[in-house]
């Protein structure tokens, strides 16, 4: 698919005629697709630098009448912004639930506490984020022991095939692009 998405960049790209105000969001879409990045060519890098001086001013996301929305039918392409510190969980993976546990083996002393999709509140300081934590299959459960005498605790943990830790990007803005009803990448700005 990256090699479609880069040959339809670079068509559009050098067939290109001077642009219309209308062609700014397909252009735009275009430039997010590139599995090099939104400014690997040239001439994406006006559009691109355009697109995020309007986004950050609050403007709204550029159209483009070619491409679809989800809920529309025929070959789905678009683009969706928003803001989390977080990247998507890798495929076969999800995001484990704020407060509960989970650890990767029955025996392990490692055990991570989920935070859930990790969307925080505007203005919260990236330093003080913990990873997101990501599972696969769960396995079983096992229940773990936190301190000692009276203030010793027992915690249940489910033990997962896979455990993923995102750490938190500093950059919240993110763009999402989808090609042909698929998840192609998120473009950090």
């Amino acid at each position: 698919m990256r090699l479609e998405v880069s040959m339809l960049i670079g068509a559009v790209i050098a067939t290109s005629i001077p642009a219309h105000a209308d062609d700014y969001g397909c252009t735009v879409l275009l430039c997010l697709a590139n599995p090099a990045g939104p400014m690997a060519v040239a001439e994406c890098v006006p559009p691109i630098k355009k697109l995020y001086r309007d986004l950050a001013r609050g403007r709204a996301f550029p159209t483009c009448q070619m491409a679809s929305a989800p809920d529309s039918p025929g070959g789905k392409s678009w683009a969706e912004h928003g803001a989390s510190y977080y990247n998507p969980c890798p495929a076969g993976t999800t995001a484990l639930e704020a407060g509960a546990y989970a650890t990767r083996s029955a025996g392990s002393s490692t055990y991570y506490l989920g935070i859930g999709e990790g969307d925080t509140p505007n203005g919260e300081e990236t330093i003080s984020l913990r990873d997101k934590v990501c599972v696969g299959n769960r396995i079983g459960d096992v229940n773990v022991d936190t301190g000692d005498g009276d203030g010793k605790t027992t915690l249940p943990v489910g033990v997962f095939d896979q455990v993923v830790l995102i750490s938190p990007n500093p950059q919240p803005n993110y763009i999402d692009v989808y090609v042909n009803s698929a998840f192609l990448h998120r473009v950090r700005w």
